[in-house]
């Protein structure tokens, strides 16, 4: 079997897998690197280099930091400003809670973003006199929205922008993609409101038997820390510093990630347990990839499928890319 075709094959039974999930994602990620080493394709250099990436670094340092931010209650501050729109009604509540979403994913990873403002877009939905299936998906889209607008909307943007620059194309600017991603974002929230009150669930929850027990808030229940509020300036502050000082290039992304979530853990913001407790599938998932990137691009298998949409139309070739972006 030659290069390219065994690369192709990889692919294939990696997009099978990620489609069935039988198989946790992450496992699937490490056994494509595992099986790219041992196949000869990469080398175990190649193959793990992309755990040492720049911006695999630093998806992990803003995931940290932003656990930084929800340890001072600066997402909890902003989710009591969103339940604060049910007193506005069904449609206004949906209004304010796929905006206020939208411009925190803008800068904060999704699906922190989702986590952290579900508690409260409940208990607005209830103010509002909206069932919860009727509030979950525009949550959902609101935040993938909101990251189309800025390059730290989601972990994709810093993977291709990391990709480019490798190639020598340059990387993308921190609102290169706002002239597309703003408008995007504008008309998918319209699309969801217009849309929402005839596509939306409307189920009832059904009455589960009550247990007898005692709620006890997670923090105490695992030896942390109550949340810190007078920090959270600080926090905040630090957090838009790194972003800053790393989309300007003062300061490479990987040394403004790590600098930032040291500056929490020493100033208080952020308790040392928390650092390590991110979601560790994303970067394994990220990393994982840019092992299989590097053989696409190794084997000349990359270059192959490159060829045969060069001659089909614009739209055509437009087509396959979103197409197997979405795979």
């Amino acid at each position: 079997m030659t290069g390219i075709a065994l690369v192709l094959a990889i692919v294939f039974i990696g997009i099978v897998l990620f489609s069935i999930e039988t198989i946790p994602l992450e496992v699937t990620a490490l056994s494509i690197v595992c099986l790219l080493a041992l196949s000869g394709v990469l080398t175990p250099a190649e193959a793990f280099a992309g755990f040492s990436n720049e911006m695999v670094i630093f998806i992990f340092a803003l995931l940290a930091m932003t656990e930084g931010l929800s340890a001072t209650g600066v997402m909890h501050r902003a989710g009591n400003w969103l339940a604060h729109f049910g007193r506005l009604g069904p449609r206004g509540f949906l209004l304010g809670l796929m905006v206020l979403v939208a411009v925190f994913s803008a800068f904060v990873p999704n699906t922190v973003t989702t986590a952290a403002f579900l508690p409260a877009a409940l208990r607005g939905a209830k103010a509002a006199g909206l069932r919860r299936s009727r509030v979950l998906m525009p949550l959902a889209f609101a935040s993938m929205l909101g990251g189309m607008g800025f390059l730290y909307g989601t972990s994709t943007n810093l993977v291709v922008s990391a990709r480019l620059d490798d190639l020598g194309l340059g990387s993308i600017g921190l609102v290169e993609l706002t002239p597309a991603g703003l408008p995007a974002a504008f008309l998918g929230v319209a699309l969801v409101l217009l849309l929402a009150p005839v596509v939306l669930p409307t189920r009832t929850s059904t009455n589960a038997p009550e247990v007898p027990g005692t709620l006890v808030p997670s923090a105490h229940a695992e030896g942390l820390a109550a949340p810190r509020h007078s920090k959270a300036f600080l926090a905040l502050s630090i957090f838009s510093t790194v972003l800053v000082l790393g989309s300007t290039g003062r300061v490479p992304l990987s040394v403004a990630g790590v600098t930032g979530v040291l500056l929490m853990v020493l100033t208080g913001c952020l308790d040392p347990k928390l650092v390590f407790r991110i979601d560790w599938r994303v970067v394994l998932l990220i990393g994982s990839m840019m092992a299989l990137g590097v053989a696409m691009e190794k084997s000349g298998a990359g270059l192959l499928l490159g060829a045969s949409r060069r001659r089909s139309r614009p739209w055509g070739a437009r087509a396959w890319c979103c197409s197997a972006s979405c795979c």
